[in-house]
């Protein structure tokens, strides 16, 4: 019964605050429909849905609510839909101070610096998660604390919204629990984690955006292996396109998952993505192309792991940022390298 009651207490909880004060709510539900060719599967799928309720409680003091509605994958309720969190925090917003501007301190549960970041990127999440996130190294949500700022004002863009804002770029710094937001806690280590993006050359290629970002802990497990993480990815944001490249270096991931069968330790790994999207604004038609790679050395070359993805869609933005998707995913992955073959329509629907 508790379990019904929750997301309809939420749901009043954010129409109250909406209808009598100036709080923000929104929403985002992806809707797909899936063909997948070597298994000849065709089904519907609630791939996510967010309901976001974010009160002013004063003029520095905010929060925000996020529940994620999914479907439970493991289990007796396998199956089910169901309600969990994805981000729940209260943000202080603190003064500038010199070349700092937009300054922020978060604490709860938080986005981790780079997938957020990745996501304003490639806008894309309904057709799947992140590179990095979609190959297990890290997620996008976890406890902690976060420090967000901006190097510089906000630098003015033409026809398009910037993944970081700042005339210079911007910076995130956090400390985690380590294990995601849908995890426990398995044993007392933090990671800290970090995101550093510069715009070189603001006043001839304002797109331009060059980032560091990392990690630095231990897997979220009893054997306390390590993990790291040092990622770079350069980026042109333009009215009319995106390009971005990422390559990235780690060792064991943040759920202590990437561990070798043998020793159960973790083992080192690389990888890199390319993205890019080109659009129309006057038509909202446009098209995307993205390619992953990522092995993992388990010095141990009959246990060689690798993934290649290619993924290639058609899209339709209407009202807003409201889009249909339509994608053609081809992936080699796992030890025998299988090929998986997905052909997907989505619906990402937002207010």
């Amino acid at each position: 019964m508790k379990k019904k009651l929750l997301p309809i207490l939420l749901l009043l909880l954010m129409i109250s605050g909406q209808l009598f004060s100036q709080d923000e709510l929104s929403g985002k539900w992806f809707i797909s429909y899936q063909h997948q060719e070597e298994e000849s599967s065709d089904r519907f799928l609630l791939k996510r849905a967010y309901i976001t309720y974010k009160p002013q409680i004063t003029p520095w003091l905010s929060g925000r609510i996020t529940p994620d509605i999914t479907i439970d994958g493991e289990g007796s309720d396998r199956g089910n839909i169901e309600l969990r969190l994805k981000y729940l925090y209260a943000q202080a917003r603190l003064p500038d101070f010199s070349f700092f501007r937009d300054n922020k301190l978060r604490v709860g549960v938080v986005p981790r610096p780079w997938i957020d970041y990745a996501q304003d990127i490639n806008m894309y999440r309904a057709q799947g998660q992140m590179f990095l996130e979609r190959t297990g190294v890290i997620n996008s949500a976890d406890y902690g604390v976060y420090a967000e700022s901006a190097f510089g004002e906000n630098i003015q863009t033409n026809g398009f919204k910037s993944a970081s804002p700042g005339r210079y770029g911007g910076m995130v710094v956090g400390i985690y629990n380590g294990g995601g937001y849908s995890a426990f806690e398995e044993n007392s280590n933090k990671s800290f984690e970090w995101r550093f993006t510069f715009r070189p050359f603001p006043a001839y290629l304002k797109g331009l955006l060059a980032t560091y970002h990392g990690a630095w802990g231990e897997g979220n497990s009893i054997r306390n292996n390590r993990f790291r993480l040092n990622g770079v990815q350069v980026a042109y944001e333009h009215t009319y396109f995106v390009v971005s490249g990422e390559y990235y270096e780690g060792f064991g991931s943040y759920d202590d998952l990437i561990i070798s069968e043998r020793t159960f330790r973790s083992v080192p790994h690389s990888g890199y993505s390319g993205f890019a999207e080109f659009r129309e604004p006057k038509t909202g038609r446009g098209a995307w192309v993205r390619y992953d790679s990522q092995q993992l050395d388990y010095s141990e070359p009959e246990n060689s792991f690798n993934e290649n993805r290619l993924i290639i869609s058609a899209v339709w933005r209407f009202h807003k940022e409201n889009k249909i998707i339509l994608s053609y995913d081809k992936f080699y992955e796992g030890y025998a390298n299988l090929p998986s073959t997905i052909w997907e329509a989505t619906l990402d629907l937002r207010f």
